[in-house]
C-alpha cells in the first residue's frame, strides 16, 4: 500500500504517487523529472491561464492541443483536465484533441508549443495544472469539481434499474440531418461513440468528423464511450450550450457478464449510453442517436 493525499482528485494526481509510482515500475528516472519542474514559474503559468479565460469569454473558446508525437498522448490528459474542470454554469473552454480537418477558426487558440522529452512531462504536467486553475479562476468556476459527472451516474443507475425491469423506453432526438441544420456559429461537433476503441473504428470516426467539420465549418471532438463521461462529460453538460452531440452505439458482437451483479457488460454501456444523452436533453443540448448493427459502419455517417 502507498499513501495518496487525501485531498487531491484525481485529475490533478499525476505528480503523486498515482503518477509517479507507475513511471518507477517502467524505470523512468522520476527524481530528474520531478527536479524538472523547479523550473515552473507558478504566476506565470496562472497568468497564461487567466489569458485562455479571456479569449474564452471574447468568443476564442476551443482549445486546439497538438503536442509532438513523442509525447502526444498528453493531450487527453489536458483535454480531461481542462474539460473536467471549466466546464460549469455555462462556461468553459473545449480542449480539441487530434483535429482530422485541420480546422483553426477564429474561435481557435492553438497550443502547439510542447517539450517533446518525455521527462519534460512532469514540467507539462504542472504547468497545465496551474494553468488550468487560472483559467478556471479566470472564468469564475471551480476547478476542483465536477457536479454534472455525478449526475449522469445517478441516470445510467436509473436506466440500469430500468432496462433490467424490462421498462426501457425510447428516447427521442434528433436526427443526423436536424442535427446538422441546428448547427450555429461558434458550435463544436462532439462524436461520443460507445464503440470498440479499436484503429480501425478510430479510424473510422476521424472520417466522420472531417466530413462533418468541413460541413459545418465548426471544431470536432471525439470520445470513446463511457470513457468521456470522465473527461468531457462535465464540459457537455455543464459548460456553453454550443454542441451538438452524435451519440453513436452499436450491438455487441459478444457480451460478457459482470461478476455477481446479474448483468451484462453490454447492459452497463447501453445504460451509461441512455444516461448521458437524457443528461444532455435536461440540459437542453442538442442531441442525435444512432444505433448501428455493426461498429464497422460507423463510417457511414460522414
Amino acid at each position: 500500500m502507498f499513501p495518496h493525499p487525501v485531498d487531491v482528485g484525481g485529475r490533478y494526481a499525476a505528480l503523486t504517487v498515482v503518477g509517479m509510482l507507475p513511471a518507477a515500475l517502467m524505470g523512468i528516472d522520476g527524481r530528474a523529472l520531478l527536479e524538472r519542474t523547479a523550473s515552473v514559474d507558478a504566476a506565470n503559468e496562472m497568468g497564461f491561464g487567466e489569458d485562455l479565460a479571456a479569449g474564452g469569454r471574447a468568443g476564442s473558446d476551443k482549445l486546439v492541443l497538438r503536442p509532438p508525437p513523442a509525447i502526444g498522448s498528453l493531450a487527453d490528459w489536458i483535454e480531461q483536465l481542462v474539460a473536467e474542470s471549466s466546464g460549469k454554469e455555462g462556461r468553459g473552454i473545449i480542449p480539441v484533441v487530434n483535429e482530422p480537418a485541420g480546422y483553426l477558426g477564429a474561435d481557435v487558440h492553438l497550443i502547439a508549443d510542447f517539450s517533446p522529452d518525455p521527462l519534460d512531462l512532469g514540467v507539462e504536467f504542472l504547468r497545465w495544472q496551474y494553468r488550468t486553475w487560472g483559467l478556471c479562476r479566470g472564468l469564475g468556476v471551480n476547478p476542483f469539481d465536477q457536479p454534472d459527472v455525478e449526475a449522469a451516474k445517478a441516470l445510467a443507475r436509473a436506466e440500469l434499474a430500468e432496462g433490467q425491469a424490462g421498462r426501457e423506453e425510447p428516447i427521442a432526438t434528433r436526427t443526423p440531418d436536424e442535427l446538422r441544420r441546428a448547427a450555429r456559429p461558434g458550435d463544436y461537433l462532439a462524436l461520443l461513440a460507445y464503440l470498440p476503441p479499436r484503429a480501425d473504428i478510430a479510424a473510422q470516426l476521424q472520417g466522420v468528423r472531417a466530413a462533418w467539420g468541413r460541413t459545418l465549418g465548426c471544431a470536432t471532438t471525439l470520445g470513446f464511450g463511457p470513457r468521456y463521461l470522465h473527461s468531457t462529460g462535465q464540459l457537455h453538460k455543464g459548460g456553453p450550450n454550443t454542441g451538438l452531440f452524435l451519440v453513436l452505439t452499436a450491438d455487441d458482437a459478444e457480451d460478457v457478464a459482470v461478476p455477481g451483479m446479474g448483468i451484462t457488460f453490454g447492459a452497463l454501456k447501453r445504460a451509461q449510453a441512455r444516461g448521458d444523452i437524457k443528461a444532455l436533453l435536461a440540459r437542453g443540448r442538442r442531441v442525435a442517436h444512432v444505433h448501428l448493427s455493426r461498429p464497422e459502419d460507423a463510417g457511414r455517417l460522414a
